[in-house]
């Protein structure tokens, strides 16, 4: 299966000063509609309110493992 790699944007919940964040997400799928899903939903998980893919990249195997997936950027 593919690796994808989302540049993820949104708002965050009340926990984080209803800040707005930027955060990536590297997950594998059948296709890129699925890894989208799972991206945004983890994203929502971990941040709350909103969220949305700004862009998205096919990354290979060992490019999955550079980045982690968690933290993020907030900013006002």
């Amino acid at each position: 299966m593919p690796f994808f790699r989302f540049s993820i944007a949104g708002q965050a919940a009340q926990r984080f000063d209803n800040m707005r964040y930027n955060t990536t997400r590297t997950f594998f799928a059948r296709d890129v509609a699925v890894a989208r899903r799972k991206a945004l939903n983890s994203a929502l998980l971990e941040f709350g309110r909103s969220a949305e893919v700004e862009d998205v990249f096919r990354v290979s195997f060992f490019q999955s493992f550079q980045p982690p997936n968690r933290g993020a950027a907030f900013y006002e």
